[in-house]
């Protein structure tokens, strides 16, 4: 969302997936969500991860096309992009594009959302946004921490419950959403997962955080060393295959060990890993398996061009 391809990073995944999906796992299907430069980002992962066809087993297509999230010029206020670098209109017609959703922008049901400032969030025909702690409509700072809702969060009371940081009360409301309207819920998109990156900004002349300040207010799922363990991976898991069980006990401290302690949830439940973008029901894990139609196969024949 912020301007970069990553083309490095991007290539080492793919290449990892597809090695693992020749061996005949059932790997991961992956998109991209562009919000900043969306236009310039979008041509750039065009051609290079897309024009030849070698990843074409990998990409989420839930309607035939494959997925993807930016700002065409169809898009209704939704980014937060004052003057949008909007997709180009040859690439939008290869792509399934989804518009960002940001959440400080009016909410567009067709749109895509990342994250969701509201409670209980919204239903943006299906796709649900689910994450581990949110920032305030007040000030974006993880930093302040009068206003941001961390990992202990109530949205019932609209309070930080300090003692509920490392349980995932927050994380657990917003699963309580997705789990509630799952008749109607078909992807739920969870953030975040390896974000240990506190940048650090100045804002009129004083140091603040924005996605990351200390263990409360930072929204990483990805198990930690002490801390909060492996607490939020498990219910991550747990909900993600259906189940709605609360935390009965904390890991040990300092174990990295995936434990089942999530009430009526199996061992097997607990090791189990779940799509960043969860395909939840009305087959759209299947459908995303399907071809692509052939108009959209030549596109992909085309050399790269500046």
């Amino acid at each position: 969302t912020n301007g970069f391809c990553y083309p490095e990073v991007v290539h080492t995944l793919l290449e990892t997936l597809l090695a693992f999906q020749k061996k005949g796992l059932d790997v991961p299907k992956v998109s991209f969500y562009t919000n900043g430069a969306s236009g310039r980002v979008v041509k750039e992962l065009f051609y290079a991860f897309y024009v030849g066809g070698r990843y074409d087993s990998l990409w989420y297509a839930p309607k035939g096309r494959p997925m993807i999230i930016g700002v065409s010029r169809r898009n209704k206020g939704t980014t937060d992009q004052g003057n949008p670098d909007y997709i180009r209109e040859e690439h939008a017609a290869y792509f399934d594009v989804r518009e960002s959703q940001w959440p400080t922008k009016p909410s567009d049901k067709e749109a895509f959302p990342w994250m969701d400032w509201e409670y209980p969030q919204v239903n943006h025909n299906g796709i649900v946004s689910v994450s581990v702690a949110q920032h305030s409509t007040k000030k974006i700072l993880f930093s302040d921490m009068e206003y941001g809702r961390g990992r202990g969060y109530d949205a019932p009371t609209g309070k930080n419950l300090h003692g509920e940081v490392r349980s995932g009360h927050n994380f657990q409301n917003q699963w309580n959403t997705a789990l509630a309207g799952r008749d109607d819920v078909t992807n739920v998109f969870m953030t975040g997962w390896n974000e240990w990156v506190a940048i650090k900004y100045v804002f009129d002349g004083k140091v603040g955080f924005v996605d990351t300040f200390n263990e409360e207010f930072s929204r990483d799922i990805e198990m930690m060393k002490g801390g909060y363990v492996d607490s939020f991976y498990l219910r991550k898991s747990a909900a993600g295959n259906g189940c709605s069980g609360i935390l009965k006990e904390m890991p040990s401290r300092g174990t990295s060990r995936i434990s089942p302690v999530l009430e009526g949830m199996s061992t097997q439940a607990a090791g189990m890993t779940s799509r960043a973008c969860l395909s939840a029901r009305k087959g759209t894990e299947s459908a995303s398996r399907s071809r692509q139609p052939a108009r959209f196969q030549d596109m992909k024949k085309e050399t790269p061009h500046g």
